[in-house]
Order: structure tokens, then sequence, then C-alpha cells
């Protein structure tokens, strides 16, 4: 019971590193992030997440902050192929913090054996 509990856990931690080291090396960043980055390590794909930002108004219809979230990103001009540039939100690290504490996807809670 508690051996298997313990193993069980190792396991998920295991296989939470990767997720965690990742996150952590965006909060230790400098610069802004993509919104695709935040979304994956909280847990959501892309689209899901904009989404998301959008029915919550964080984000306009075209995925660029509104006033009152401004000041969570940094709106930079992006180069399309075409020759045509399109403005494009990244996050700033108080924005990640703001994200991860607003969306961050609670764990499952699991039934644990109680050791007798």
């Amino acid at each position: 019971g508690a051996e298997t509990e313990r193993s069980r856990r190792e396991k998920q931690v295991a296989d939470d590193a990767p997720k965690v080291a990742e996150w952590q090396s965006l909060m230790d960043s400098k610069g802004a992030q993509k919104i695709g980055t935040i979304a994956k390590c909280l847990g959501y794909g892309p689209n899901k997440f904009f989404a998301l930002l959008r029915a919550d108004g964080v984000l306009t219809q075209d995925n660029l902050p509104r006033s009152e979230h401004q000041h969570l990103f940094d709106v930079v001009q992006k180069i399309l192929p075409t020759g045509r540039s399109q403005s494009v939100a990244l996050v700033k690290p108080e924005g990640m913090s703001y994200l991860a504490r607003r969306y961050a996807q609670p764990q499952p809670i699991r039934k644990m054996e109680l050791v007798k």
C-alpha cells in the first residue's frame, strides 16, 4: 500500500520534471514568451488557451491584450513572409505569474489508501 503510493508519487515527480524545469526557465527569463509556450506549460493546447483568454476578456479577437491587461504583455511587430507586418502579444514575466495563478489546471485528486 504505502510503498506502491510512494512509487507512484516518485513516478509522477519524474514525469512532471520536464514541465517544471521548462516553467522554471520561463520564470527565470528576463524576456517575454509566446502565449503558446505558456499554454503548453500550463497544460493547454495553444488554440484552447487563446480561446480561453479571449472568452475571459484578457485578449481581443485579434489575440492582442485588452487595455486592462496590457501591463502583462509586450506587443511586437512580426514581419510575415509576404512582407506585411502583424502585431503579436508576448507574455512578460509578471504576466506569466498572473496566468499561472489564474489558469493553472488543478491536479486530479487521487484516492489514497490509509495504511493500517
